[in-house]
């Protein structure tokens, strides 16, 4: 789990990693660890450009009434999902739970409304939207009406899913690894974000040569993708060591959206 901030104009989102969970696998947020959220949005603040428009993201496990402050605090928009249980208030007072709000696929819901009741409340609106072959639907809470647009900004979220599962057991590992110290851990990660931004880069240029069905025999016939483009890229570099054929790489440049 992860929460993702970006600006608005930006492509890509800053990931940040979540602080510790309690209680069965809901995330319950401890002083330490509310703190620790406070810290971590404080450095992303500090190194965002002044003027930019900043959207925070945050999943089900996330949604905290500390992010909702932080981000009324900064200026920031958000938009959060909320776990179907969590009671929600809608403009006309009722209050019911947030699944409710799309309870089947195919239905869908959107206006004013707030969450976090225990919290005293918090937010301007709710979106809610249930598909086909979603386990269950997304509620998102927002600081504006409900809209469509707010369900949009939350799934630009999923974009990083996929780097979480290279970074552990897609890839990297990293959920396995013994380093314990702060320092080494930041070290370890920053070499593991260059093989990221290199590995993708790979995987990036077969994709643009056309060798993704090669590396990726399971590719949907629909062109739906079954591996990350990270995995592509260690594919294709397995290739090229074993097969000698070294001068089919090109790293002069980087290839992370092929068209």
């Amino acid at each position: 789990m992860g929460v993702s901030a970006f600006s608005a104009q930006a492509q890509e989102p800053t990931t940040l990693t979540s602080p510790p969970r309690r209680g069965g696998g809901v995330a319950v947020p401890s002083e330490a660890g509310t703190a620790l959220v406070r810290g971590l949005l404080r450095q992303v603040r500090g190194c965002l450009p002044s003027g930019c428009e900043v959207v925070l993201l945050a999943d089900r496990g996330l949604a905290w009434p500390v992010r909702v402050d932080f981000c009324q605090a900064s200026g920031w928009h958000y938009a959060l999902r909320l776990q179907r249980h969590t009671r929600v208030r809608l403009a006309d007072g009722r209050e019911c739970s947030a699944g409710e709000l799309a309870p089947r696929p195919g239905t869908r819901w959107w206006g004013e409304g707030s969450a976090f009741r225990d919290a005293g409340w918090r937010g301007a609106g709710v979106a809610a939207v249930g598909l086909d072959g979603m386990e269950e639907a997304w509620v998102v809470l927002a600081d504006q009406p409900g809209r469509l647009r707010h369900l949009r900004w939350y799934a630009r979220r999923m974009g990083v899913e996929e780097s979480f599962r290279d970074d552990k057991g897609g890839a990297f590992e990293w959920g396995k690894s013994p380093v314990g110290d702060p320092t080494h851990a930041a070290r370890l990660l920053l070499v593991l974000a260059l093989a990221l931004l290199l590995g993708t880069s790979v995987g990036g240029q077969g994709a643009k040569c056309g060798r993704r069905r090669q590396l990726d025999p399971r590719h949907g016939r629909n062109g739906r993708r079954r591996v990350s483009g990270l995995q592509l890229g260690l594919r294709w570099l397995r290739v090229v060591v074993v097969r000698g054929i070294q001068i089919l790489l090109k790293l002069g440049r980087l290839y992370l959206y092929p068209r």
